[in-house]
């Protein structure tokens, strides 16, 4: 084994699993240094006492602490039954473990400055409402106090979309800043839907800081945009070349600040584009701008997209009462073009 050279020897490390890595790294001292930087590339941190404090004591050990490129954050794969029965009503019931966890789990997130390489950071929350919402504050707090000098990705998944002091401090903006990737997928509850456009407004000066970021997505579990209405940022992102909005109402007029008008401001630039379920608003079932002429629009102005991927072409309108309904009947440009006519026509230039 000595022989082989050690870049081939690490090209075949990396077609192992985690297990295997570690058999490796039991061998031998020479295997055992090629191995290491593979075992701890990426670390999982499980939202427990005993993880997270597995977390920290990594990142006290220098020779593993320079290895780390990925952390992901994320629930335990499988709840016990007493977690899921501990609610009254919207209130949640803190037990002794939830206590110790709020201190342990936030803790760990102090120190990823000790993780000089760490390039991307991905918090996956718990989306179980009321569950653990000041814990996603701390967590948050907790890594932007101190964060890692190389990060250029960041996700976050199941945000909640209720509104925090700390989306608007100097700490969070700075946290941002050196981003090339970031993702924000918001997990919104009816009764919290009051309080999102609040939300929104501390969101979008915060897109605005990151003007190193050159892939975005934007999401939520539910359709979003209307009521309250959710403006986007009306200067472009510099450096922006993939964007992608999931669950996000488009309006018949094209405005500024609307969702169309956002991505046209990139026409320039942007090479890919993902729009999922995104449905077009129409006041009164009218629908003055149909897919047909958005899409249309989009074809003739995005000269320098080179990918796109379109899903869930729909009509909504407000049923009152009953709030968002979708329509599925096809609404014919004001030329005669079919929304999926017009939809082909797209991606058949953006190929070409």
């Amino acid at each position: 084994m000595h022989d082989l050279p050690p870049e081939l020897i690490s090209s075949i490390l990396g077609l192992l699993g985690r297990s295997d890595i570690g058999a490796v790294r039991g061998a031998n001292k020479f295997l055992h240094a090629l191995a290491t930087p593979r075992a701890f590339e990426s670390l999982t941190v499980i939202d427990t006492v005993a993880s997270a404090q597995g977390f920290s004591r990594l990142q006290s050990i220098p020779d593993i602490a320079n290895c780390v490129k990925s952390v992901v954050f994320q629930p335990p794969s499988s709840r016990p039954r007493s977690q899921l029965s501990l609610f009254a009503g919207s209130v949640y019931m803190f037990t002794e473990a939830d206590r110790n966890k709020r201190d342990a789990v936030p803790l760990a997130f102090t120190a990823l400055y000790k993780l000089p390489h760490l390039k991307s950071l991905r918090f996956v929350f718990h989306d179980m409402g009321d569950y653990h919402l000041s814990m996603q504050y701390a967590i948050l707090k907790a890594a932007s106090s101190a964060p890692p000098p190389s990060l250029k990705s960041l996700t976050l998944k199941h945000l909640s979309s209720v509104p925090s002091a700390l989306y608007e401090s100097w700490g969070f903006e700075d946290f941002l800043l050196p981003l090339e990737s970031l993702s924000i997928d918001v997990l919104l509850r009816e009764q919290d839907a009051r309080e999102l456009g609040e939300f929104w407004a501390q969101m979008t000066p915060i897109l605005y800081a990151s003007q190193s970021v050159t892939t975005l997505h934007l999401g939520s579990n539910m359709r979003i945009g209307i009521v309250p209405t959710l403006e986007f940022p009306t200067t472009a992102l510099p450096h922006l070349t993939s964007l992608s909005l999931a669950r996000i109402f488009f309006n018949t007029q094209d405005e500024p600040g609307c969702a169309e008008s956002f991505i046209l401001l990139h026409r320039g630039h942007l090479a890919r584009l993902t729009l999922e379920d995104c449905p077009l608003y129409g006041r009164n079932r009218v629908w003055a701008r149909p897919w047909a002429v958005v899409l249309a629009g989009l074809r003739s102005q995005m000269l320098a997209l080179r990918s796109i991927a379109v899903t869930g072409l729909q009509y909504a309108y407000e049923d009152a009462g009953r709030g968002f309904r979708t329509s599925d009947a096809e609404v014919v440009g004001v030329d005669g073009t079919p929304d999926e006519s017009a939809l082909r026509a797209l991606l058949a230039e953006v190929q070409a």
